[in-house]
């Protein structure tokens, strides 16, 4: 759906936006039809180009981000563990646990740990921002293919736009990031887009990851 009202994610306020400018795709008509399963960005906003034209920034925010480095998986995991076992529950878990570690079962747990902790918080968290952005673009472009009647949410800015020489900026708002955090995060995100900008017969999209002063810079924030 189209909006020019304030809208409020991850604790913080975007906009008020320009009539036909802000498309609320996580809120629209044609994305609860498919949600189920289907991970989605905030919204979209058309901003003026620095040539002619405007651009869609696909807006995807966030409370906060997992630290790049420095962080051992599987220690934590052990750590977790440990503090299950200095809990008030303790008993009840150390039972389970005993259950899974008694003879041969040992060392599949830990086959099993190592395994869920293969994957770092930080790259299951760009994982899932990559698959927002992703499905978001997929999404406007066959809105604005079809050309139909989920087309009628758009607004006429969006319906008008040319999908020969259309910008799209991904936008990733994490309102308690650091300044010091958001080149480690950019380049992961950029690194792990880059298939979809090859895939997309469309003009390469840009990375962009602020935090929330960055984002009032930009006017996401007012």
């Amino acid at each position: 759906m189209m909006t020019t009202e304030p809208i409020t994610e991850s604790e913080m306020t975007f906009g008020p936006f320009t009539e036909g400018h802000c498309f609320y795709i996580e809120k629209s008509v044609t994305y609860k039809k498919i949600e189920n399963g289907v991970k989605i960005a905030e919204f979209l906003v058309l901003k003026q180009k620095k040539g002619k034209g405007l651009a869609v920034w696909i807006i995807e925010a966030k409370k906060s981000a997992p630290a790049s480095k420095g962080i051992d998986p599987f220690e934590e995991q052990l750590k977790e563990i440990c503090s299950k076992l200095t809990s008030e529950e303790s008993n009840e878990y150390l039972k389970e646990l005993q259950e899974k570690i008694t003879g041969d079962k040992l060392r599949n747990y830990i086959k099993e740990l190592r395994e869920q902790a293969a994957i770092s918080p930080f790259d299951k968290y760009i994982k899932e921002i990559c698959e927002k952005f992703i499905n978001s673009l997929a999404l406007i472009i066959s809105i604005l293919l079809k050309q139909d009647d989920e087309s009628d949410e758009l607004s006429n800015l969006f319906k008008e736009l040319d999908l020969a020489s259309i910008q799209f900026i991904l936008v990733l708002v994490i309102k308690e990031a650091k300044l010091l955090w958001l080149p480690d995060l950019q380049n992961a995100l950029s690194k792990a887009l880059r298939p979809t900008v090859k895939i997309w017969a469309v003009s390469e999209p840009s990375v962009l990851v602020l935090n929330e002063q960055g984002a009032r810079d930009r006017g996401l924030i007012v």
